[in-house]
């Protein structure tokens, strides 16, 4: 049978409907609270006409009511799992977005020190450049003036003693020569291994 639900009204004084307001507040709707007032005065008019069965009834009522409180208790589990499955899911993805957010930070970080890493890496490599030419330049004037003055030298020991001299000097400038050939070195060894463990 359709029971159909329709309005209805009733003639109640304004305390019993703030108290009925108030019982229905635990239902899903009127319907459900009158439907569960009227099922009670039933049992109770149970228990009232069939004396006889009335330890039946009660038994009856009592695991109706057993089974109404497991039922409100699993959906009250249930609302708490969901509410914390919810609470756990929203500080992991909070989590994973600070992570990122971090990960993204210290990327942009890491980019920013490669690129001036780099820059200091190209100019000490330009001095560097300029100072072995200056050195090379150096060295070959040196050496044309080594053999200028051998040249002009009047006398063997003139020119031996000037020979030396400036042989000594051209061997100390080829050292050093050497030596910014070395930092060159070791300044582009460093530069490599920086750029390959920032792109790592």
């Amino acid at each position: 049978m359709n029971d159909e639900i329709k309005v209805r009204s009733f003639r109640i004084s304004d305390s019993v409907a703030e108290k009925f307001k108030a019982f229905c507040g635990e239902f899903d709707s009127q319907n459900a609270a009158l439907d569960s007032l009227i099922t009670t005065y039933e049992m109770q008019n149970a228990k009232s006409v069939l004396m006889d069965r009335k330890t039946e009834i009660a038994e009856f009522d009592t695991h109706i009511q057993a089974i109404q409180s497991a039922f409100l208790r699993s959906l009250e589990l249930n609302e708490n799992a969901e509410q914390r499955v919810k609470t756990e899911f929203n500080s992991l993805l909070s989590s994973k977005d600070e992570t990122i957010m971090q990960l993204q930070a210290e990327k942009a970080k890491a980019l920013e020190q490669t690129e001036q890493y780099k820059t200091s890496y190209d100019k000490v490599v330009q001095d560097t450049d300029k100072q072995l030419k200056a050195m090379q330049e150096k060295v070959s004037e040196n050496s044309q003036a080594l053999q200028n003055e051998k040249e002009r030298a009047d006398t063997e020991q003139k020119a031996r003693e000037q020979a030396e001299t400036i042989s000594a000097m051209l061997s100390g400038q080829i050292k050093e020569l050497q030596c910014f050939q070395v930092r060159l070195r070791n300044y582009r060894d460093s530069w490599h291994s920086l750029k390959h463990k920032t792109l790592n």
